[in-house]
């Protein structure tokens, strides 16, 4: 994305394939919930869950 749009010249390589990993924290305070929180955490338990579940990880597990 940068490479577009620098004012300087980037060099870019493309990347080997590999495994790529992120941690995706979500920090809340359980006494204060929301309808919209909780679809949002819903959200994300279920996109992550299913990746997770896809790469033999359990969500929110060590990878």
């Amino acid at each position: 994305m940068v490479a577009r749009t620098a004012t300087t010249p980037v060099g870019v390589r493309p990347l080997e394939d590999g495994r790529l990993r992120r941690t995706i924290s979500v920090a809340y305070r359980a006494e204060e919930t929301s309808p919209a929180a909780d679809a949002f955490r819903a959200l994300l338990r279920g996109a992550f869950g299913r990746a997770a579940q896809a790469s033999g990880r359990r969500p929110g597990g060590p990878p």
